[in-house]
């Protein structure tokens, strides 16, 4: 969160930036977990400087594609 704010300048800024409010982004910050959707909207924001995964990374993961490749043993196969 603090690099975020660093990026825009300040938590007002950030929170315009992303479509929060002023509160809600130090709420984010003073709790150190902001949401899912906030996560993403900073990712967005700043082009992923911030990444959504460093926000929350017990939401999100880094490499989408190992780890589709990790749990596709444990997918049922489906015969056309």
């Amino acid at each position: 969160m603090e690099r975020a704010i660093a990026i825009f300048g300040s938590e007002a800024k950030l929170g315009e930036a992303i479509g929060y409010t002023q509160h809600a982004v130090w709420r984010a910050k003073r709790s150190g977990r902001p949401s899912a959707e906030m996560a993403v909207a900073i990712d967005l924001a700043t082009n992923g400087i911030v990444s959504r995964y460093a926000l929350r990374p017990d939401v999100f993961v880094t490499d989408v594609d190992a780890q589709r490749k990790k749990h596709a043993a444990t997918l049922p196969r489906f015969v056309a």
